[in-house]
């Protein structure tokens, strides 16, 4: 048994690149993400077919977290510090081919940036601007907080830190932007009560 990457092995069998690999899947990525989009929302309706296209990306991001600590050498970690917490993020966007950028950290927050998303771009390109334009505008921004919302649950740190991505290039915005940052304790404390 090899201790190749399996995408790796699989590419040198046919003769591809893993550059050219990677695209393929990603773009394979797109049209399935999008066709299930589509499908639901025939089948179910705009909003039903949002709650279970965000419930579907919500388990996607649980199911990663282990995989991404496990190359991050975290495996078994309990307690994240917010560049860990960075680190993860990075780790999530680079897995679907975006370069991603830190513009702030501290210890109580965390700002990545991505400038290239393949994934809107992979959007444009097989469906048109129009059609790509109204799935995103249906769901996008409500899905992709909820990713990052359930990667921090899954790290076990939903009462401590904040997560979003509060921009998107998909809806207009220049760079997506993620946010992570820790919960003011005196508001933990007021709620804790109602």
């Amino acid at each position: 048994m090899s201790d190749k990457d399996p995408l790796v092995e699989a590419a040198e069998q046919v003769g591809q690149s893993i550059e050219d690999a990677g695209a393929a899947w990603c773009r394979a990525a797109t049209m399935l993400d999008y066709l299930s989009w589509e499908t639901m929302e025939e089948a179910l309706g705009a909003r039903q077919a949002h709650i279970i296209y965000s419930r579907i990306w919500e388990k996607l991001a649980q199911s990663g977290v282990p995989h991404v600590l496990a190359a991050l050498g975290m495996e078994g970690k309990t307690d994240f510090s917010m560049h860990e917490i960075g680190l993860i993020a990075k780790t999530f966007w680079n897995t679907i081919t975006c370069p991603y950028e830190v513009v702030e950290e501290t210890d109580d927050i965390h700002i990545g940036e991505i400038a290239y998303c393949a994934y809107w771009e992979n959007m444009k390109l097989i469906y048109g601007e129009e059609k790509a334009q109204d799935m995103v505008n249906k769901g996008m921004g409500a899905t992709t907080s909820n990713y990052y919302q359930a990667i921090i649950k899954a790290l076990g740190k939903w009462d401590d830190i904040y997560a979003t991505q509060d921009r998107c290039i998909c809806l207009g915005d220049e760079k997506c932007r993620v946010v992570f940052k820790k919960r003011n304790p005196k508001f933990k404390d007021m709620t804790e009560n109602l």
